[in-house]
């Protein structure tokens, strides 16, 4: 018998592959909103947020400080300082909120008690004399409401402030 030489069969050469990470549309936008929520909380856009305005007619000025971002069901707060510029005393000062706005809350307490509607009346504001109103009120809908504080005084003095808030979930 002769010997044959027995062949050996080698394998094949690997493929030529490209060496990239492809990621398909639809996880690119996925992995972008996931990365962006986290972001966008530390930036504060997700927080509760208050803002501040003053205004001042003859002889009355206001300070008032408002949330403009506030969380469904949560208690916040409207500040209001009202000063009596003049020399002589104011009899009476009316402190009143739209009541477009306010019901768009629930819970709306005022301090003084209200003696009207969303209203506050502040009698013998003396000459440089300033008190505080604080309105309570919990978000009870969703979405951006609008209105104004009124500052009316005897003398025929009349401030008004737009406020704003942005109630989300």
């Amino acid at each position: 018998m002769s010997r044959a030489k027995s062949k050996t069969p080698s394998l094949p050469e690997a493929p030529e592959i490209d060496r990239r990470i492809t990621i398909p549309p639809f996880r690119a936008a996925a992995l972008g909103v996931i990365v962006l929520v986290p972001v966008l909380a530390v930036l504060g856009v997700f927080g509760e947020r208050a803002r501040a305005g003053a205004a001042a007619s003859g002889a009355i000025a206001v300070q008032i400080e408002f949330p403009s971002r506030a969380r469904f069901r949560a208690l916040d707060v409207i500040t209001a300082t009202v000063a009596n510029r003049s020399d002589g005393v104011i009899d009476t000062v009316t402190v009143r909120i739209d009541t477009a706005y306010a019901l768009r809350f629930s819970a709306v307490t005022f301090t003084p008690p209200a003696t009207a509607a969303y209203g506050v009346k502040l009698t013998s504001l003396g000459p440089g004399e300033s008190r505080l109103v604080v309105v309570e009120l919990r978000g009870e809908r969703y979405g951006r409401h609008r209105g104004a504080l009124h500052v009316e005084s005897t003398s025929g003095d009349t401030v008004a402030i737009a406020v704003h808030t942005w109630t989300f979930p």
